[in-house]
């Protein structure tokens, strides 16, 4: 991911929110935006990512569920997941979203497989079904899904929660360890997955059988033009510091 080439030198969906938050520095940016910036610097002059991988199993606790969720969501979806899309008017702007929803006007989709206290705050939050709110306590998704409507010209976006139950875990585990799921669904390396199946299931997230809270919560909502607008300003005028050898 971290060296993908419509990422590198690249602003992209899933950090841009940084770019929102104001400070004291050039165009009113804030130290992590500055330091964002400072970092697409580097990448652009080395060729590269500059942040090695590091394995965390909660990273392969959300790709494992990408393909299961999809299979809930049913046709409407299309699973995006390894696409990269460079915005068409500014190329040094990129997003990867989950999911296309096949929609009048265009849908764009963001899963999120949290742990159990961040699934109880983000699925409590799109349980409003407010944007304003969703913007207020979950800047960095909400801005996600804006960057990447504006990259893909759509109307709306949606953010997703997903936490399996426990029967899904459970029939999840035996898919894991009894076919080849993750070779030929994942396309990833098994042992990366082993965690799932290997530890106790009550040392995993999951919704208990006798919890009634949602396991899967969606908030579809059209993407709020003056967000798109600012958003965009954001971006040019990052680039622009960019361009002028910035340096912190």
């Amino acid at each position: 991911m971290n060296n993908k080439a419509n990422r590198v030198a690249r602003f992209t969906s899933s950090k841009i929110s940084v770019l929102t938050v104001n400070g004291r520095g050039p165009y009113g940016f804030g130290a992590g935006a500055l330091t964002y910036i400072n970092e697409k610097k580097m990448e652009l002059e080395l060729g590269r990512g500059i942040s090695l991988p590091v394995y965390k199993w909660e990273m392969s606790w959300g790709k494992m569920w990408e393909v299961w969720v999809h299979w809930q969501l049913g046709s409407e979806y299309e699973l995006v997941i390894d696409q990269t899309t460079l915005h068409p008017k500014y190329p040094f702007w990129s997003g990867s979203e989950d999911f296309k929803v096949n929609i009048s006007d265009g849908c764009i989709s963001e899963l999120k497989c949290y742990q159990m206290s961040k699934h109880y705050a983000y699925t409590e939050c799109l349980l409003k079904q407010d944007i304003q709110f969703f913007k207020d306590n979950f800047k960095e998704e909400y801005f996600q899904i804006v960057s990447n409507s504006i990259i893909h010209n759509t109307k709306f976006g949606e953010a997703i929660a997903f936490m399996p139950t426990e029967e899904n875990l459970v029939e999840m585990r035996e898919m894991l360890e009894g076919s080849d799921y993750i070779e030929t669904k994942l396309k990833d390396d098994p042992w990366k997955y082993r965690f799932a199946y290997e530890r106790d299931l009550w040392d995993l997230p999951f919704i208990p059988k006798h919890s009634t809270f949602p396991s899967l919560t969606k908030f579809r909502f059209e993407v709020p033009t003056e967000d798109k607008i600012y958003l965009t300003e954001r971006v040019l005028k990052a680039q622009k510091l960019l361009n002028d050898d910035f340096q912190i």
